[in-house]
């Protein structure tokens, strides 16, 4: 009996051995890999700060020079290749969710529709990817209202200035030429014969 009993409590402690390895790895698994802040991302080579920078410099940007927002749409693009770069390759980063929650403001701030459609893809993949973050709580209530809430408030939309169209020219009509009136002929004057001078008799 006593045998039998050394026998399970040394079976139980090898499934415990045997467990906390698997329950490590599986933690390791789960844990968020961060970025290394020396890595850069996307066509521009941008590090996960230097993105953030340059989303928090297109909204500055935009808020104080709204008129201009054209100039800053190949800005905005870049920086979101770069975040998409880092989402491909740390999909688990926690810094993503801010970076990517901000990205999606900020492009909601354009006039464009494309801009537009970019910050709810972003929006929604936060609010999918994470929901118990502040951020994702924030993404989840902005997407259940079917609206992003620009980083800063914009006014509307500029008004383009109307291209004046160019009156056609008028063909010019041609002047009649006046009928020239006939001249009358000079009437002849009659020359008078000459007066024979008569011969004087002899």
């Amino acid at each position: 009996m006593r045998r039998f009993v050394i026998v399970v409590v040394a079976l139980a402690c090898a499934s415990a051995a045997l467990a906390t390895p698997t329950k490590h790895a599986a933690q390791q698994a789960d844990a968020p890999r961060l970025a290394p802040a020396d890595e850069y991302f996307g066509k521009m080579k941008m590090s996960p700060i230097g993105i953030g920078n340059e989303i928090h410099d297109i909204g500055l940007r935009l808020k104080y020079d709204p008129a201009n927002y054209a100039r800053f749409v190949g800005r905005a693009r870049l920086t979101e290749d770069a975040l998409l770069d880092w989402r491909a390759r740390y999909p688990s980063d926690t810094w993503l969710a801010k970076n990517a929650y901000m990205m999606a403001r900020v492009d909601a701030m354009f006039y464009d529709h494309e801009s537009h459609a970019h910050a709810w893809s972003l929006m929604t993949w936060v609010a999918r990817r994470f929901p118990r973050t502040s951020f994702g709580a924030n993404a989840k209530g902005e997407v259940r209202h079917g609206h992003i809430v620009p980083l800063y408030v914009m006014p509307p939309a500029p008004t383009p200035t109307p291209v004046p169209t160019p009156s056609p020219t008028p063909t010019p009509v041609p002047t009649p030429s006046p009928t020239p009136m006939p001249t009358p002929s000079p009437t002849p004057v009659p020359t008078p014969s000459p007066t024979p001078t008569p011969t004087p008799e002899p």
